[in-house]
């Protein structure tokens, strides 16, 4: 299933991560392709577990344009590998929902 462009899902997504912060969340917002950027390039300098704990630090990880176009796959063949293990590595991660 897929979802048209232009009805502003990354302007709301964008809007909940601004109030996170505000409400004192550690929030990262990235577009999928310069997520796995990031990870090709901290494997390659073999810093991509420091890069994975670093995403996992975060409250709030939002990854906009999740949809793993041809682009993304032709140049970085394993980019579904090098998210997931920031998902896995975020997988049973505590949100911290109420401030004290």
């Amino acid at each position: 299933m897929t979802t048209s462009s232009g009805l502003g899902k990354s302007h709301i997504i964008e809007s909940l991560g601004r109030r996170c912060c505000a409400a004192g969340y550690r929030v990262l917002y990235s577009k999928s392709a310069a997520l796995i950027e990031l990870l090709n390039k901290a494997r390659a300098t073999k810093s991509l577990p420091q890069q994975v704990r670093k995403l996992r630090a975060y409250d709030w990880l939002i990854i906009d344009e999740f949809g793993f176009e041809k682009l993304e796959r032709s140049e970085i063949s394993d980019a579904l590998s090098l998210l997931y293990k920031v998902i896995d590595a975020r997988l049973g991660r505590s949100t911290r929902w109420s401030r004290t």
